[in-house]
């Protein structure tokens, strides 16, 4: 995490609290993402009444811009359906690239401060962005409940 994040940290002077930060996610529902047997990455959500909040999506610089973010954006979206969740949401900084990844996927700005944006997507939508589609991939990311491949 500290890999992706930490500059932006830096950038803002916000300094870097390992504790505080494990504690914060320890709280919450935190799934791993692998391709076949590699760890890349990992979610952490936190699901609210009708509503799913992305505290952090976070995959190795390796596998950035690749299908892995939409693959996971897919199984959040599976789950919030399976759970009749009205809307995913979430909080990215503002001079992050992901930004305009969830631009494209339908989410919408919902406010903004000097740090940070705040995104909502509506999934009541009667249709979601076709841009929101499955990918076949060889290395599809598995989660929890998964074991790697032998």
């Amino acid at each position: 995490m500290r890999e992706n994040m930490g500059m932006y940290h830096e950038l803002h002077e916000i300094p870097w609290h390992q504790d505080r930060i494990e504690a914060h996610f320890r709280e919450k529902e935190n799934h791993s993402v692998f391709s076949g047997r590699q760890w890349i990455g990992f979610i952490s959500l936190e699901w609210k009444n009708a509503s799913v909040f992305i505290h952090s999506l976070q995959l190795i610089q390796k596998v950035q811009g690749s299908v892995y973010g939409i693959q996971v954006l897919n199984w959040l979206l599976d789950q919030a359906r399976e759970r009749d969740i009205d809307s995913i949401e979430c909080k990215t900084f503002a001079s992050s690239p992901v930004r305009e990844l969830y631009k494209k996927l339908g989410f919408e700005i919902q406010g903004q401060d000097d740090l940070f944006l705040e995104l909502r997507m509506d999934l009541t939508r009667a249709q979601l962005p076709t841009t929101w589609h499955r990918f076949s991939n060889r290395s599809t990311p598995r989660y929890p409940g998964s074991a790697p491949d032998n």
